[in-house]
């Protein structure tokens, strides 16, 4: 069985961008610090027409990165 995040990878690739939004939420609700969630939630609103809510998530989604991994790391470099 797969991950939820490779289940929204998987939704997103076949376009399926609200179901996947769907999936993300669920994993930001019990983990709301999860860098890639965070990320991928984001983006899957920029696929939706939600600029504003895409670029305040892929902000918190590169500060959790950057709290997780320190400023140096390649993920936040």
């Amino acid at each position: 069985e797969n991950s939820p995040l490779l289940n929204g990878k998987i939704l997103e690739l076949e376009m399926q961008y609200f179901q996947a939004q769907k999936i993300y939420q669920n994993i930001l609700e019990n983990n709301p610090t999860d860098g890639e969630a965070l990320l991928s939630f984001g983006m899957a609103q920029k696929k939706l027409g939600n600029i504003p809510g895409a670029i305040e998530n892929c902000i918190k989604g590169f500060q959790s990165y950057k709290n997780q991994y320190s400023e140096n790391h390649p993920n936040t470099a």
